[in-house]
C-alpha cells in the first residue's frame, strides 16, 4: 500500500476563494460550533456526509460513507471509493470531495495545525486532506503530508499547517478523492500552540452595554397571525378598514394592529418593502410575511405582491387573486414546492377575498424569477406565431435544445459548450424579437394585442436570463435577472405602485458592507438597493432555534435547527425574547454606527443561512449584518411549514 497524500491545490481551487443575568454571558463562555472532525456524528443527510461537513465537488461513480468497520479513533471513519472502469480522461481528476467550516476566532493570528490519518486501497489516484484559512485578501492553504510510514493497519499519518490572520472569517478542512481507489479519513484535529480546538466560539458575543443598546432598539410584536386567521374567520366575513385606518400614520392604526407601528415607522415612505427568511421552511416566518403583507395592503397601500417565484406560470395565482376560475390548491403548483404550503394558500385567500371585497384597491400577485424558461419559450413563440410568423420560426430554433433539455427534466447539466451554445442562441433570440419591435407594435396595434408584445419582449429576456444562469452557475447571475424582473414589473405594469416583496433573506440583502454580503454583494437586494435607493427597505427574518420543512432528495422531512450560537445575533436577540418572555421581536438597525453601542453589529459574524435543503448547522456564512438589513423580524422558536402535499417540480 502507498498512499499519495497530495493535490490540496485542486481542492483550494474546487473552494473559490433590563436583562438581569442574560447580561451576564461572558464571550466565549459555552461551546458554539460543536467539531465533527472525527466523523462520530450523524448528519442528516445520512452516512454519506456526516453531521455538519457539505459536499464541495462529486466526481462520476464515487461513493461516500461513514464506516464503522475502518477505524483508528473512536467508533468511525469516512471511506470514499472510486471505481476505474468508465472513467473519461476529462473527469479523471475531478475530486470527490468534502469540507468542513470551523469558526477562526480561537486560532487568530496564530498557526493551525491538522492532525489526522490516511488510509487507502488499489489507489490510482490522489487522497486529498487540506487546511485553509480564508480572509478577504488573504487566502492560505496546505495540503497534508505524510509524517511517518503506515502502521499494521495501512494507516498513514498526516499533518498540514496554514497561519490564520487576524482577519480571518473562516477555517476549512477538506477531505476529497480523485482518481479511481479506495481512502479512508480519521482521527483529523485541529491544533493551535499545542492545544486542541473543541467546540469553538463563532464570534465575540455582545458585551452588557452592547445588549442593553440592541435592547432599546426592539419592539415586542404580538402574533404572527393575521387578524382573519388568529379570529378564524375568513378574509370575507371581516368588516372593511375603515378610511381613517388606511392612512400611513401611526395614530390612525387599529388596535389590532397597534403591534405594528414599529415597522411603518421603519417602512415610511418607501416604495418597495421586501421580507426575507433564513429558512425556506418556517411557518412562523410564513405566518409573519402574511400579516405584514396585509398590514402593509391595507394600511399603507401596498398594490402589487411579488414572490420568488417563475414569473410567467405565477400569473395563473394573479388571475385567482382577481376572480378567475379554479381553486388555491390548483393554481399554487405554479409556485416553488417550499410555498406550497397552508400558510401561503391563507395568503392567497386572503388576497382574493380583499380584492373581491375592493375592486378600487385590487392587489396584484406576481412572480419575479427566471429559472424556469419552458412557459416564456411556449408563450413567445405563440405570440411571435401570431404577430411575426417568420421571426417564430427563426426564434423556436434557437431557442430549441435549450428548451428540449428543459423536457427532458429540470435544471438540465450539461458540459460548458453547450451551455454556452445555450446562452448564445437566447442572446440571438432575445436581440431578434428587440429589433422586431416596430413591427411587432404595429402588428399588435391592428389584432388589439400591444400586452402581448410587452410580455414578448420580456420572455425573450427572461429566457436569455435562464441561459445566462445555467452557463455561469453563479447564484449572482440569477439575483440581477430577479431584481431586473422585479424592476421591469414596476415600470412596466405598475407604475407609481408600493410593493412588497417575498423571498429569501440572502436575495433581500442590500449587500451594502463591500465584503461580507451574501453572494459578495451580488444579491437581488443589493441592486434593488443601488437602483432605488431610500426607496427600497429590507427586513430580515431570523430564528433561534426549532425545525424547519427541510428536502432531502425528493423526500420532505422536518429538519431540527442547531440553536444560534452565541456571538450571533440570533442568540443575542434569544437572550432579550427570553428575559421578556416574547416569542417575536423587532429590531431596528437603521442607526448602527462605529460611534455607537451598536458597532458589534458591524463587525461581521456568522448568520443562520438555509434554503430548502436539509442541513446540520447552517451558520457558515459570516456577514455584516447591520449592512443587509434596515431591521430584522426575530421568531424565538421555528417550526416547520404546512405542506399542502407532494409535488413533482424542484423545491426552489
Amino acid at each position: 500500500m502507498h498512499a499519495r497524500i497530495e493535490g490540496g491545490s485542486g481542492l483550494a481551487r474546487a473552494l473559490g476563494v433590563g436583562l438581569g443575568l442574560a447580561l451576564g454571558h461572558a464571550a466565549n463562555a459555552v461551546a458554539q460550533h460543536p467539531l465533527n472532525l472525527g466523523f462520530e456524528r450523524d448528519g442528516i443527510a445520512g452516512p454519506a456526509q456526516p453531521w455538519g461537513w457539505r459536499a464541495l465537488s462529486f466526481a462520476s461513480g464515487a461513493t461516500a460513507s461513514v464506516d464503522s468497520l475502518v477505524a483508528i479513533e473512536g467508533a468511525r471513519s469516512f471511506r470514499i471509493s472510486r471505481p476505474a472502469a468508465g472513467e473519461t480522461a476529462a473527469d479523471s481528476d475531478r475530486s470527490h470531495a468534502l469540507m468542513y467550516w470551523i469558526p477562526p476566532l480561537d486560532a487568530a493570528g496564530r498557526e493551525a495545525r491538522l492532525i489526522g490519518r490516511v488510509r487507502s486501497r488499489d489507489l490510482e489516484g490522489r487522497a486529498a486532506v487540506t487546511i485553509q484559512s480564508w480572509a478577504p485578501g488573504a487566502f492560505h492553504s496546505d495540503t497534508a503530508r505524510a509524517t511517518g510510514p503506515a502502521d499494521a493497519d495501512g494507516w498513514v499519518p498526516v499533518e498540514a499547517a496554514v497561519w490564520v490572520d487576524t482577519a480571518a472569517h473562516s477555517l476549512v478542512v477538506t477531505v476529497g478523492l480523485s482518481g479511481a481507489g479506495t481512502a479512508w479519513f480519521d482521527g483529523l484535529t485541529v491544533e493551535v500552540d499545542g492545544h486542541r480546538l473543541a467546540d469553538p466560539p463563532v464570534a465575540v458575543a455582545p458585551d452588557a452595554g452592547e445588549l442593553a443598546w440592541l435592547d432599546e432598539r426592539v419592539r415586542t410584536i404580538a402574533t404572527v397571525y393575521a387578524p382573519a386567521t388568529r379570529e378564524s374567520a375568513s378574509a370575507a366575513d371581516r368588516d372593511p378598514p375603515d378610511a381613517a385606518a388606511t392612512r400611513a400614520d401611526a395614530g390612525s392604526e387599529p388596535a389590532s394592529d397597534a403591534d405594528l407601528q414599529p415597522f411603518a415607522r421603519i417602512v415610511g415612505d418607501a416604495r418597495v418593502v421586501a421580507l426575507g427568511e433564513a429558512t425556506h421552511g418556517t411557518s412562523e416566518f410564513f405566518r409573519a410575511k402574511h400579516r405584514l403583507t396585509r398590514y402593509l395592503v391595507e394600511r399603507l397601500g401596498f398594490r402589487v405582491f411579488l414572490i420568488e417565484a417563475n414569473q410567467l406560470p405565477v400569473e395563473r395565482i394573479n388571475e385567482y387573486v382577481h376572480g378567475g376560475s379554479g381553486e388555491a390548491r390548483g393554481v399554487m403548483r405554479a409556485l416553488f414546492a417550499v410555498w406550497y404550503t397552508e400558510e401561503v394558500r391563507d395568503l392567497i385567500e386572503w388576497m382574493r377575498a380583499h380584492n373581491a371585497r375592493y375592486p378600487d384597491r385590487l392587489v396584484a400577485f406576481v412572480g419575479f424569477d427566471m429559472q424556469d424558461p419552458s412557459a416564456p419559450v411556449d408563450s413567445l413563440e405563440s405570440t411571435l406565431r401570431k404577430l411575426a410568423p417568420a421571426l417564430a420560426d427563426t426564434v423556436r430554433a434557437l431557442h430549441a435544445e435549450y428548451r428540449e433539455a428543459w423536457r427532458r427534466g429540470p435544471y438540465p447539466q450539461a458540459p460548458e459548450d453547450v451551455r454556452r451554445a445555450w446562452m448564445e442562441d437566447a442572446d440571438e433570440a432575445w436581440r431578434l424579437v428587440m429589433a422586431a419591435r416596430p413591427r411587432l407594435r404595429e402588428a399588435a396595434r391592428e389584432t388589439g394585442d400591444s400586452l402581448a408584445v410587452a410580455w414578448a419582449l420580456q420572455n425573450a429576456n427572461v429566457v436569455r436570463q435562464a441561459a445566462h444562469a445555467a452557463f455561469t452557475q453563479e447564484l449572482p447571475t440569477r439575483d440581477s435577472a430577479m431584481a431586473s424582473n422585479i424592476l421591469w414589473t414596476l415600470d412596466h405594469r405598475f407604475a407609481g405602485a408600493r410593493a412588497v416583496v417575498w423571498a429569501h433573506d440572502a436575495h433581500i440583502s442590500r449587500g451594502e458592507d463591500g465584503t461580507y454580503d451574501y453572494y459578495n454583494g451580488g444579491s437581488m437586494g443589493g441592486v434593488l438597493s443601488r437602483a432605488l435607493g431610500d426607496d427600497y427597505r429590507a427586513l430580515g427574518l431570523l430564528t433561534y432555534r426549532g425545525s424547519y420543512t427541510g428536502y432531502l432528495g425528493s423526500e420532505t422531512l422536518d429538519v431540527p435547527l442547531f440553536p444560534a450560537p452565541e456571538g450571533s445575533l440570533e442568540e443575542a436577540l434569544h437572550r432579550i425574547a427570553d428575559v421578556r418572555d416574547a416569542p417575536l421581536l423587532l429590531a431596528d438597525l437603521r442607526d448602527v454606527s462605529p460611534e455607537n453601542a451598536g458597532a458589534w453589529l458591524l463587525d461581521p459574524r456568522p448568520i443562520r443561512l438555509l434554503g430548502f435543503a436539509a442541513e446540520d448547522w447552517g451558520f457558515a456564512y459570516p456577514i455584516v449584518v447591520a449592512r443587509q438589513f434596515d431591521a430584522v423580524l426575530f421568531v424565538d422558536e421555528s417550526t416547520p411549514s404546512r405542506r399542502l402535499g407532494r409535488r413533482s417540480s424542484a423545491p426552489g
